[in-house]
């Protein structure tokens, strides 16, 4: 289980180096969240009202830092959309897989998330 202390234990132990990890795991949060509890819950409901400002804190975030490390010549190779894009899945970030992260996860369980996170983007849309 994944949770916003073990996410502060992560970050201080710098098992999260980088934005886009910390943003993997925020997800992995709310995720988690949809997927257990409910649509008719108030966990669910509470989940649904915080991951939109979550994201687009977090998005911010990439942004800013995707302008502060642009070469001061202007040819960076990504823009801070494509960073914002990776972070939420769009393009693979590159990154090496951790131990206990999905690859044990069961086909059922990868299910359930996917499932979980297609609830929320459509819920995100309306």
């Amino acid at each position: 289980p994944l949770d916003l202390k073990a996410i502060k234990n992560r970050i201080r132990d710098e098992d999260i180096t980088t934005t886009v990890q910390f943003y993997r795991d925020v997800m992995h949060v709310f995720m988690n969240a949809l997927m257990y509890n409910g649509e008719d819950t108030e966990v669910y409901q509470m989940t649904m009202e915080m991951l939109p400002d979550a994201q687009a804190c977090i998005e911010q975030l990439l942004q800013t830092e995707a302008a502060v490390n642009q070469p001061k010549d202007g040819s960076g190779s990504s823009t801070p959309a494509d960073t914002a894009g990776a972070a939420r899945g769009e393009e693979e970030p590159k990154h090496e897989e951790q131990e206990g992260e999905d690859s044990d996860a069961s086909v059922p369980t990868k299910r359930k998330r996917r499932v979980a996170s297609e609830r929320a983007s459509k819920h995100l849309r309306e």
